[in-house]
């Protein structure tokens, strides 16, 4: 009886875990991402933030930390790709629009990045970075 007693305690403690302490673990996951992203561990962040998106697959943020990391692992198809997941998954989030701009202006699409840096700014009206990449685009 004994043996079948710490497993069950496990069992039950994983079972019984609030969303909330998900949500940190989730957070964590995120922030021990975007900090191997600054370190250039970008092996790394795509481990984490991938164990995001296992979790949670609707984390619009994690999509676009992801996109940030296969951006620098020169994966550009599934960067934008990850964009547009980000803004399928939060369309009002400025940052979605402005990441997927950028990734296309770098493509020589720029009538798109122009309409996705518009979006940027129209969702985020003090996004300095949409309003300058906006004003290379069209120079």
């Amino acid at each position: 009886m004994r043996r079948w007693f710490l497993p069950l305690v496990l069992i039950l403690s994983v079972v019984a875990t609030p969303p909330v302490v998900v949500a940190q673990t989730v957070e964590q996951l995120i922030q021990q991402g975007e900090a191997a992203i600054n370190a250039g561990n970008y092996n790394e962040a795509e481990a984490l933030i991938r164990r995001v998106i296992e979790s949670d697959p609707n984390n619009a943020r994690a999509y676009n930390f992801l996109g940030i990391v296969l951006v620098e692992q020169e994966k550009l198809e599934e960067a934008v790709a990850s964009f547009q997941t980000a803004i399928q998954l939060n369309p009002n989030d400025a940052i979605g629009y402005y990441n997927l701009g950028y990734m296309l202006s770098e493509q020589g699409k720029l009538e798109e990045a122009i309409s996705l840096y518009q979006k940027a700014i129209q969702l985020d009206p003090n996004f300095a970075s949409a309003y300058h990449n906006l004003g290379n685009v069209l120079s």
